[in-house]
């Protein structure tokens, strides 16, 4: 999951970053700068949001949070970069979230419910 942010987090940077360079072209042809901008937050958001359940994650904690990650991840599939790995990961990561062993591990641990 961390990679998988840390690669949405990239993709989502390199929009927003590009969209007021896009604007200082002046070229007519170009789409609007805040196309970019608009497109890069979500992937961006949604990286955080992976990278952070990612830690927890790594601490035996936030099993929900990771749960509702691999939701949002779907949001990121309309920038097509990180569509594969995206449902990749969402597929294995919902087998492995809603395995009643591993759910019954992060109940033991106490600390699922945060």
């Amino acid at each position: 999951m961390m990679v998988q942010g840390g690669l949405e987090c990239m993709l989502g940077g390199l929009c927003v970053i590009s969209g007021p360079i896009i604007a200082a072209t002046n070229d007519p042809g170009a789409p609007p700068w805040f196309v970019f901008v608009l497109l890069g937050m979500f992937p961006l958001g949604v990286g955080i949001a992976r990278f952070i359940a990612g830690i927890q994650n790594y601490k035996w904690r936030g099993r929900t949070f990771g749960i509702v990650t691999h939701c949002l991840g779907f949001i990121t599939l309309c920038t097509v970069y990180c569509a594969p790995t995206a449902i990749a990961l969402a597929v294995y990561g919902f087998i492995v979230y809603l395995d009643k062993d591993v759910a019954a591990e992060f109940q033991k641990r106490g600390i699922s419910k945060r």
